[in-house]
């Protein structure tokens, strides 16, 4: 665990006393994301990614059902933004 302070978490986004800590973010093992957390969200983990080398993106909106991508032979990196409001999935060559 990390430090406690008085702040929104990021994954409820309610006020109150939440964590900080680091997670891999991604293929370089070194990018680490600063994320806060409350004890009603639990500590996040870290999603591993490593073995992964197809992507799909399913729409299971009223618009649009079914596969929307799929890439293969990708490495994938995750990030979340915008204190936890937006997800950005990157792709690239697999080496």
């Amino acid at each position: 665990m990390g430090t406690i302070e008085f702040d929104k978490c990021d994954f409820c986004q309610e006020e109150k006393p939440v964590w900080r800590t680091y997670l891999r973010a991604g293929i370089i093992k070194e990018n680490f994301t600063f994320v806060k957390y409350c004890n009603d969200c639990g500590e996040p983990k870290n999603l591993n990614v490593d073995n992964v080398t197809r992507f799909e993106v399913i729409d299971h909106t009223f618009k649009n059902k079914g596969r929307v991508l799929v890439e293969y032979d990708v490495r994938v990196e995750i990030s979340i933004q915008d204190e936890g409001r937006t997800m950005k999935v990157f792709l690239t060559e697999k080496q």
